[in-house]
């Protein structure tokens, strides 16, 4: 099972960098090591994104694998899970943004629907190309800035929970999120922007294909349970 701790790291000049609080989670019982190959696809996408000028948020979070089933994982600071959010009932994204930010037509409500469109459009490409599964309410974070930040990923490629295979969507797109962009009605430009920069997004990765299929070619080896067939899931990837 897991659990938190907060630790204050310090460095070797404590008198010129000030302390800092760094909060991570132990975990027990789950391949780390599959979150790893994942967030490292998630920071060279980041890096082909800010090459290419395309001005998408992602937030390839640090994982490091301990020992076999083991692991030390970073929380996103300053956020908060969509499952929390309905704990705390609150009903949707959108009466989350108006109670946060303000009514709609506050600069800051704006501000933060846009990143939220950015870091919308730039997970679902990476949902899709990865087949990343198990997109539930816990697994999905909204930090202080309107971000929409996804962890957990112990299902890729082609494994989904408990052998489901009726898991079929390229990538979560839910109707509240649909609602924080303003609808899909012809009158809201939010939902354009974000259809925008999805096609940005594939586009800027297509000429990098086989660069990100190396990396996951680079430890197909290595008994990792989202390979239960190597070369199948290979395949799929590079179709996709």
């Amino acid at each position: 099972a897991p659990f938190m701790a907060t630790f204050k790291v310090k460095s070797m000049k404590d008198e010129e960098i000030p302390a800092t609080w760094q909060s991570c989670i132990f975990k027990v019982g789950d391949d780390c090591r599959q979150d790893v190959m994942t967030l490292q696809l998630i920071s060279a996408i980041k890096t082909i994104f800010e090459m290419s000028h395309l001005n998408l948020y992602l937030f390839p979070y640090r994982v490091v694998a301990t020992a076999p089933g083991c692991g030390v994982i970073e929380v996103i600071p300053n956020s908060i899970s969509r499952d929390m959010l309905g704990r705390e009932k609150i009903n949707s994204l959108y009466e989350y943004f108006w109670y946060k930010y303000g009514n709609p037509n506050r600069l800051a409500f704006q501000t933060a629907r846009e990143e939220s469109i950015k870091s919308m459009a730039a997970y679902s490409a990476i949902t899709y190309l990865v087949a990343i599964r198990d997109r539930h309410n816990g697994n999905i974070m909204i930090d202080d800035q309107g971000h929409i930040i996804h962890i957990d990923f112990g299902f890729v490629l082609d494994i989904a929970p408990g052998g489901i295979t009726f898991e079929r969507s390229p990538f979560k797109l839910t109707s509240e999120m649909i609602q924080v962009m303003g609808g899909k009605e012809d009158s809201s430009p939010y939902f354009y922007k974000f259809q925008c920069y999805c096609v940005e997004a594939f586009l800027v990765l297509r000429p990098y294909s086989e660069q990100i299929i190396q990396l996951v070619e680079g430890v197909k080896e290595s008994g990792l349970p989202c390979f239960k067939n190597p070369d199948s899931s290979i395949k799929n990837l590079r179709q996709r």
